[in-house]
């Protein structure tokens, strides 16, 4: 049986797939960033798990699962660490277009999420992060990818709350 670790890492590999499927068809180019802790040596903090560029615009995604928490609502404070917050921020601000991708392990649901909202409400403590937050949930990984796939070609300057509100 799988730590919830693994399947974690697991998730990652998905979208890193993903990614490199959508490079074979489109003019978009990924690179995923070492985990701070891999390969048994310390990292400095990287701004997120996956970084694609479509068209000229930059994407950073930072990638959570939980097999507890049943939405990022639930686990926000223990899924996102404040520096991972922080990249998101300072990415957004920057022009790029941030996400976070949530993966419910039980039930395969997949939420999308606008890394600078969900940065900002990580970085108050008195806000709570909400479910009229979301910018869409998907009920699986196929779903997520095709929903995916058609906006970005569509509009490829997209944020996950212009599209998915």
């Amino acid at each position: 049986m799988k730590t919830p670790q693994e399947k974690g890492k697991e998730f990652e590999e998905l979208f890193r797939l993903f990614l490199k499927e959508l490079m074979q068809k489109h003019p978009l180019a990924s690179a995923r960033f070492y985990d701070t802790h891999s390969a048994g040596t310390y990292l400095p903090d990287q701004p997120g798990d996956l970084i694609a560029c479509f068209r000229g615009i930059c994407h950073l995604f930072e990638l959570k699962s939980s097999e507890v928490h049943s939405s990022l609502t639930a686990g926000l404070s223990k899924l996102l660490a404040n520096h991972q917050a922080t990249h998101l921020k300072i990415w957004a601000r920057a022009g790029a277009s941030t996400h976070v991708l949530f993966w419910q392990q039980s039930t395969g649901v997949i939420e999308l999420w606008d890394g600078e909202a969900v940065a900002h409400v990580r970085h108050a403590p008195h806000m709570r992060l909400k479910a009229e937050g979301i910018c869409d949930s998907f009920p699986d990984f196929e779903a997520f990818k095709a929903a995916f796939t058609a906006s970005l070609l569509h509009n490829p300057r997209y944020t996950a709350k212009k599209v998915f509100r």
